[in-house]
Formats: structure tokens, sequence, C-alpha cells
């Protein structure tokens, strides 16, 4: 899948050739420029609105943020009872 010029998923289809390391090599049907969506690819759907990621240095700038921890508040003091 693709991110095309207005931030939306496309499918494309490839061919891919030999491998490079873990890597496969890109034959046919990508040109200079194309956003390829590498993460999250069982997520995306066609038509789906991305935010694109340029590079492995924007990497750490496009995950999301760790969740919150919040803690649950605290017990109130329990309250004294008078007898009549």
């Amino acid at each position: 899948m693709t991110v095309d010029a207005e931030g939306k998923v496309a499918p494309r289809p490839i061919r891919t050739g030999a491998m490079s390391g873990g890597d496969f090599i890109v034959v046919e049907g990508l040109k200079v420029g194309d956003q390829v969506i590498v993460n999250g690819l069982q997520k995306a759907r066609p038509g789906a609105v991305v935010k694109p990621c340029n590079g492995l240095r924007a990497r750490r700038s496009c995950q999301r943020p760790p969740p919150v921890l919040r803690q649950p508040p605290a017990p109130s003091p329990p309250t004294k009872r008078s007898r009549p």
C-alpha cells in the first residue's frame, strides 16, 4: 500500500526481486518519491487518511506517545460515627 498526494491509502501492485539481507528489493511498481506503508499495514484501508512519516529519523516523531498511566484516587479516610 502507498500514500497518495492527499495522504490517503492507495493499493499498488508491485513486483519483488531478490532479497538484500532481510529486505526484498522492489523491481517494479514504485517510482522515486512514492510513500510506502511499512508499519501498521494490517490496519490500513484504501481511502483512509494517514499521517506519513518520512525516513528513519522521523520514526520517533511519528510514533504514538506512550500511554499516560494514572493512579486511582486515594481512598478517603474512614469517618467516625458517633454512637447515640
